[in-house]
């Protein structure tokens, strides 16, 4: 079918016949096209309207190559992907690993809208570092909205008595591009860019610093992301509900 639909067009490019060489066997385009050819053989036969009968396949094949081109081109928008992050946490000023910090990944999306759009939140995860100070994320991959693009991935890390990240910490410097810096090279001392922004860091490993008084510790207490409490956050809302109560406060939800 596909060599008889392809000898009969040869209007349609050579290029474009190689490459939607896999699309016509048994789909949506052979079956329709396939009706429309024993309607035109009819009109051979028949002696009636062949000509007229060629030029609307021809008008139906460039049609729907161009649909298959605009599905194809839109595919790599349809999936969200964000590789495995790893990273340390370490006290800045002695460098010893921070064990129990919470750490929070917020992954989100830019959907495209009349009037520039909107950020959501699709995910957050969280877990705990470990004794190394050491946590760890598997990739993470879904479906997304088709008129949409994946944004940078956030990151929340806390422990009450230390300054929080991404607002506090000694390093590195808010400007890294987070998803470079927890999924490339981990442990790796390099130059990090972002547009007209550099600077030498260790990739992975976050220096946070103690905190001495009531107004620092209470500045330091993260807020989770919108539309996210409790039941999704449990480590991270147990971390801002003791230091609230430390300091007389009430709960967050």
């Amino acid at each position: 079918m596909e060599r008889l639909l392809l000898a009969q067009c040869p209007s349609i490019p050579l290029v474009l016949r190689k490459k939607h060489r896999d699309f016509f066997p048994g789909g949506l385009l052979t079956r329709s096209l396939s009706l429309l050819w024993k309607l035109y053989n009819q009109k051979v036969s028949n002696n009636e309207g062949a000509k007229d009968m060629k030029h609307l396949m021809i008008f139906l094949i460039v049609i729907m190559l161009i649909i298959s081109f605009t599905t194809l081109a839109f595919a790599g928008w349809l999936i969200f992907h964000k590789p495995a992050f790893r990273g340390k946490v370490i006290d800045t000023e002695t460098k010893e690993p921070i064990e129990g910090a919470v750490v929070v990944v917020v992954y989100e999306k830019h959907v495209y809208g009349p009037s520039g759009g909107y950020t959501s939140v699709i995910k957050v995860k969280e877990t705990l570092t470990d004794r190394k100070g050491e946590f760890f994320f598997p990739s993470y991959t879904t479906g997304i909205h088709p008129f949409s693009r994946e944004e940078e991935a956030g990151f929340i890390i806390y422990k009450p008595g230390y300054g929080n990240f991404p607002n506090f910490q000694v390093s590195p410097p808010t400007f890294v591009d987070w998803d470079k810096f927890f999924s490339e090279d981990y442990g790796t001392k390099k130059v990090a860019r972002k547009r007209s922004k550099s600077a030498t860091v260790t990739f992975g490993v976050v220096e946070l610093p103690q905190l001495k008084t009531r107004k620092e510790r209470l500045r330091a207490i993260p807020g989770g992301p919108t539309d996210f409490g409790s039941k999704e956050l449990p480590l991270l809302y147990k971390a801002m509900n003791e230091e609230n109560k430390r300091f007389g406060l009430g709960e967050v939800k």
